[in-house]
């Protein structure tokens, strides 16, 4: 029992620093306004993500760095809550007298809501479970094709190398991310195992938007039982979690921006500080995920907009909005210049494609399956599914009942124009089923509109149709409930089932497996360039060997993998770049073919793939196989053998 609830500590412990460090922002930014736990917390992860980009473009980051810095927050987290003890304790809150029965109902509500957070936390600390390849992943588990091709390897080799350093072969290290997940990750690996990497997201991640909800239905004057209910609707909802990306992280960053951008305490704050921490929220927001920029990039010029308007383009406004911009790109270009080292482009697709397969001759056509009335067709689609709906319900009561003309910076309304036009850009971008590349987003405009609506009008009659606002919101809620009740018993069934493997000592990967991918590495010579493919690419150690992460074979470096050309043609295209060595696991390959192809993209992706995995099997009969296990071999491409002596 004692790892998992060193671990279970852990979190709270990367929560308090995030919480640290927020709070160090909002002193030196606004030091005559200080803002709740949540927005303290996404401030500090925003930072951190910046902090990250910079630390991974000059090789720097290692668990010492990593400790020194957790350690740094939760410094800075004890002195404020020293310095303010006294004053928290003269000025606690009152709340009005209420029937004993309504005090009962709420307590028990609160109590209902601290155990499904406490149980969904409890699930993400310890994950022992992955999923199959033709199988779908799950909130307590990894995911064989994304977490073991990548996600986890990223943190790994932040922490051994110092960076994530070039992987040219990897279509996720191209298109997924500009690393700030993945520096996130780095604080529960620099002292603990891969099971533990749902800590951060969703574990963390849920409290942290909780928090913020919290918060931002008492700034709004929202009464205690309307805040109590969405927050149990946020708890209970089942997340489109498919691996350890960004999902919850990502919301609670959307929606403090939202928040920051509706405090009052920014009217009159300085300059500079509005714009800093507008440009380091959006920053990390973009740098969390790839499928975030445009949405984050609509919800802030849409709200920048709105200001410049509201001020009468006073030139203040118009210099703000400017150096936002500025400051923005500013912390987001350690990361793109880190992604142009690795793979040849600033950011993909909008500034270049890179090592995609598509700029090279011979490739596939990605998006000649698009055309107007298959676009049309999808984004009908995808507007009717859970999220888009109740998003669609509450965007229509709040723009049928909002004031008119143009009020400060309109966050609610910058948001929620973020989420349609960034769902409508993702959905085409991707043709997927269901929406977890647009939940992040989707959800915090669901979030920041259910506030909207439920807050008292500031002055009488100001607001149309305020009656009813609330049958609105219980309408949503019911139906955002009700459509994820079956699902969501399942993830708490689940979740319950994974704490009590963590409290096992279950373990992700077995010692066996560790020893085979030591004699496995031990077979190149150290120093040795070496392509892999294998099942869990996690477990190498990226020291000894400069190891290329292969994930789908739809990316590569000049002059592109050859695609349908054959073993032969293969072998010199490594050899030449140099890479001597090529590991595979073939044992996995019949459960990888039966991958679903539900969305065009990832049917041409996994073309590639097998095509590549195919030519490494020829290669497999014409080459030296320094070692092989009758799982994984791996290949010497400069020692060519007869046919007949090969596997």
């Amino acid at each position: 029992m004692g790892p998992y609830f060193l671990a279970f500590g852990w979190g709270f412990v990367i929560l308090i620093s995030w919480i640290g460090w927020g709070g160090i922002l909002n002193r030196i930014l606004f030091p005559e306004n200080e803002t709740d736990w949540g927005q303290k917390a996404a401030w500090g992860v925003a930072f951190s993500v910046v902090v990250g980009g910079v630390l991974n473009l000059f090789t720097c980051i290692s668990r010492a760095v990593v400790l020194a810095y957790l350690a740094l927050g939760v410094a800075a987290w004890l002195g404020n809550a020293l310095s303010r003890r006294a004053r928290a304790q003269e000025t606690a809150p009152g709340s009005a007298p209420d029937a004993r029965g309504s005090r009962t109902l709420r307590a028990g509500g609160f109590f209902l809501l601290g155990v499904l957070a406490l149980i969904f936390y409890a699930g993400s600390v310890s994950v022992a479970r992955y999923d199959y390849p033709s199988s779908p992943a799950g909130a307590v588990r990894f995911n064989q094709a994304d977490d073991f091709q990548a996600y986890i390897i990223f943190p790994e080799k932040m922490l051994q190398l110092g960076a994530m350093g070039p992987d040219p072969f990897c279509t996720r290290r191209l298109v997924s991310s500009l690393g700030g997940q993945w520096f996130l990750d780095t604080f529960v690996l620099s002292l603990f195992s891969v099971e533990h990497l749902h800590i951060v997201d969703p574990g963390l991640g849920l409290l942290m938007i909780l928090g913020l909800l919290g918060g931002a239905f008492k700034e709004k004057g929202v009464s205690a039982g309307w805040a109590l209910a969405w927050l149990l609707v946020v708890v209970w909802l089942d997340p489109p979690t498919v691996n350890i990306a960004s999902l919850y992280t990502g919301t609670a960053l959307f929606l403090s921006l939202g928040r920051t951008l509706d405090w009052k305490a920014l009217a009159g704050s300085r300059f500079v500080s509005r714009a800093a921490i507008m440009a380091l929220l959006a920053a990390a927001i973009c740098m969390l995920k790839s499928n975030f920029i445009l949405a984050c990039a609509v919800l802030l010029a849409c709200s920048y907009v709105c200001y410049v308007i509201s001020q009468n383009f006073r030139r203040e406004a118009i210099a703000e909005t400017a150096v936002t911009a500025v400051m923005t790109i500013a912390f987001i270009l350690p990361g793109m210049i880190s992604l142009y080292k690795s793979s040849g482009t600033l950011l993909y697709p909008l500034l270049g494609k890179g090592t995609d397969q598509s700029v090279y001759k011979d490739s596939l056509c990605a998006y000649c399956w698009l055309t107007p009335a298959t676009g049309l067709r999808l984004v009908l689609k995808h507007l009717v599914d859970v999220p888009s709906l109740a998003l669609i319900a509450l965007g229509i009561f709040y723009l049928a009942s909002r004031r008119r003309g143009i009020r400060g910076r309109e966050p609610a309304l910058a948001l929620l124009l973020a989420a349609i036009l960034g769902h409508i850009a993702v959905t085409l971008a991707t043709a997927e089923s269901y929406s977890r590349y647009s939940f992040a987003f989707l959800l915090a405009a669901i979030l920041m509109l259910a506030a909207e609506i439920l807050s008292p009008p500031e002055k009488p009659g100001e607001r149309k149709l305020a009656a009813a606002a609330p049958m609105v919101a219980v309408g949503v809620a019911a139906f955002l409930v009700g459509t994820t009740w079956h699902p969501s018993k399942i993830l708490y069934a689940e979740c319950l089932r994974s704490a009590q493997a963590g409290l096992s000592h279950a373990s992700l990967v077995s010692g066996e497996e560790i020893e085979a991918y030591k004699a496995l590495q031990q077979s190149i010579p150290p120093g040795q360039a070496v392509l892999e493919k294998l099942d869990k690419p996690f477990l190498l150690d990226f020291k000894r060997n400069k190891v290329f992460v292969l994930d789908w074979a739809a990316s590569s470096p000049p002059p592109g993998l050859p695609f349908s050309k054959g073993s032969e043609a293969l072998a010199r295209y490594l050899t030449s770049l140099p890479i001597p060595y090529v590991a595979y696991s073939y044992g996995g390959e019949a459960e990888r073919r039966k991958l679903p192809t539900y969305f065009p993209w990832f049917k041409i992706q996994l073309l590639y793939s097998y095509d590549f995995e195919d030519n490494v099997e020829g290669l497999g009969r014409t080459r030296k196989h320094v070692y092989d296990d009758d799982n994984s071999f791996v290949l010497d491409l400069s020692q060519p053998i007869a046919p007949a002596a090969g596997r």
